[in-house]
């Protein structure tokens, strides 16, 4: 989605229409979608949930980061991932993969893990008991 949203801010359409293409929106909604798969496969606990959220985590937040490249390297392209603000780029672009990637990328994959283990906790079956 990230792809998507890139590209449509680029060849300029409406932005209510780019904006409809909200990865965020799409990740919380991959937590609910590992939590229900991931109790399929095995991973009920949330100890077996945390490292496919982290890695969700970190591949978003990487894909945002090759968008604000992408961004920089074509200039001519006006999309909300980068804009020509900014002193040094090397500078720039290091913090933010410092920050952006690794920092909010650990950050979205808690937020993952604890929606991916509270659906696998709520279709874990019960006794009657």
């Amino acid at each position: 989605l990230v792809v998507i949203r890139f590209w449509s801010e680029a060849m300029n359409l409406s932005p209510l229409v780019s904006s409809a293409w909200s990865s965020t929106v799409a990740f919380l909604l991959c937590g609910f979608f590992l939590g229900g798969i991931g109790s399929l496969t095995g991973l009920s606990s949330p100890r077996k949930l945390l490292v496919p959220a982290m890695v969700l985590g970190w591949t978003w937040r990487s894909w945002v980061f090759i968008a604000m490249l992408m961004g920089a390297a074509a200039p001519y392209y006006k999309t909300h991932f980068f804009t020509r603000t900014h002193g040094n780029l090397v500078v720039y672009f290091l913090g933010v993969l410092g920050g952006e990637v690794i920092v909010y990328g650990f950050i979205a994959g808690l937020v993952e893990w604890g929606i991916a283990s509270w659906t696998a906790g709520a279709l874990r079956p019960r006794n009657p008991d």
